[in-house]
């Protein structure tokens, strides 16, 4: 059996890894010139979404461990599903209390044709068209997404929830995570545009209980399903749902960023609710892998 001090060295190297690669690759967008195209920037932002992944690889490689502990195994499971749902459970009852309320209409005329005109579909009726936005979205919108979410997931739930589940119980171990994972993104919300358009203590406030509260489902899926694939589906569809669907569907009021997106409180309710749900869960030893 492993010595807890050996577990406590790997997850530091991880996390030092980590957060140096990003820093380099942050502190290079913001010193250096400018990408001259958007499609440039991209690529800067793919390569900080992929420092965890990488920072994981070699964590793995420095300690002599198995790279099979990642769990990139694919392997036929009923989470699969579960996990691509889980975000449309606290996304779209968020969203539909704040068009109920008026705080934000649905929809957003302007945005839906530049939807539509992107996918082709501008001369469909509009029942048709929309369906086809959601369908496209949601299908390979969530494909595209899962690219940059991979990276992320072989870090945060390929190697630092199984490990911390070896020395802390489920709960500490989903909110130990999903904390660093909060804090992993603070530099992009404090500085850059990667916020609500809100205070910058609120943005992080509202960012850092929506990711925490999503860790909950993420670790309990991991910890069952013994893949990362199950965080890639939930990481996917997550950003999918909130910043290609629903708030671009969203016609804004003066208080709608304040609730809306991943920076705003509504969003972050309800993510804590399902959080909520997922630790109880675990109180029935269903979350425990130990």
């Amino acid at each position: 059996m492993e010595q807890p001090k050996q577990i406590r060295r790997r997850i530091g190297t991880f996390l030092g890894l980590t957060f140096g690669l990003t820093g380099v690759i942050e502190w290079l967008i913001h010193t250096l010139s400018p990408p001259s195209s958007a499609q440039e920037f991209e690529y800067y932002v793919l390569a900080v979404t992929w420092s965890p992944g990488i920072a994981a690889l070699l964590t793995y490689r420095i300690h002599h461990q198995n790279f099979a502990a990642l769990g990139l195994n694919w392997t036929a499971n009923p989470y699969y599903l579960v996990s691509y749902l889980i975000p449309l459970a606290y996304s779209l009852p968020a969203y539909f209390v704040v068009w109920r309320l008026g705080l934000g209409h649905f929809y957003d005329q302007a945005t839906f044709q530049t939807l539509t005109q992107h996918l082709g579909l501008t001369q469909l009726p509009l029942p048709l068209a929309m369906t086809g936005v959601i369908v496209i979205l949601s299908t390979f919108g969530c494909l595209n997404y899962g690219l940059a979410a991979l990276g992320e997931e072989i870090g945060w739930r390929g190697l630092l929830v199984p490990e911390l589940a070896k020395i802390l119980p489920f709960w500490q171990t989903a909110l130990f995570s999903g904390l660093i994972w909060s804090l992993w993104h603070y530099p992009i919300i404090l500085f850059s545009d990667y916020n609500g358009g809100t205070p910058a203590w609120y943005s992080t406030l509202c960012f850092t209980v929506t990711l925490t509260g999503s860790s909950f489902p993420l670790t309990w899926l991991r910890l069952r399903s013994g893949t990362v694939w199950t965080g890639v589906i939930f990481h996917a569809s997550h950003n999918l749902l909130i910043i290609s669907l629903f708030e671009p569907l969203t016609q804004k009021t003066d208080l709608t960023r304040y609730l809306t997106s991943e920076f705003g409180a509504v969003i972050a309710c309800f993510s804590a609710l399902v959080g909520a749900g997922f630790y109880y869960l675990s109180l029935n030893r269903l979350g425990h892998r130990h």
